[in-house]
């Protein structure tokens, strides 16, 4: 996974095992993301993120809503799914940096 990261918008770039290259692109801010195929464009799923309710909120915890297309088979719903783990691991490591520095 490769990460692109400008002061607003992140893009990860992501080569399944299938030899597919899927991007995911969206604001860091407001955690929206869309998956889609770099190379034909094709959007297969798009995520945003719940702040949920004020408990949940201030204990850190965030639940992820991902709508996929029906174009997009088990491959991509994989794929996404652990992007989706990786990147929430990485932004939680470096909440745990910042916090320490």
């Amino acid at each position: 996974m490769r990460q692109v990261r400008t002061f607003v918008d992140d893009e990860y770039t992501i080569h399944s095992a299938d030899g597919r290259q899927l991007t995911l692109k969206g604001s860091a801010l407001e955690f929206s993301l869309d998956v889609t195929d770099a190379e034909s464009g094709t959007v297969y799923a798009q995520v945003t993120r719940s702040l949920g309710d004020l408990p949940t909120f201030l204990l850190s915890k965030e639940t992820f809503l991902v709508s996929f297309a029906p174009g997009a088979d088990e491959t991509v719903r994989s794929v996404t799914i652990g992007a989706l783990l990786a990147i929430d691991m990485i932004r939680k490591k470096e909440r745990r940096a910042d916090a320490v520095s």
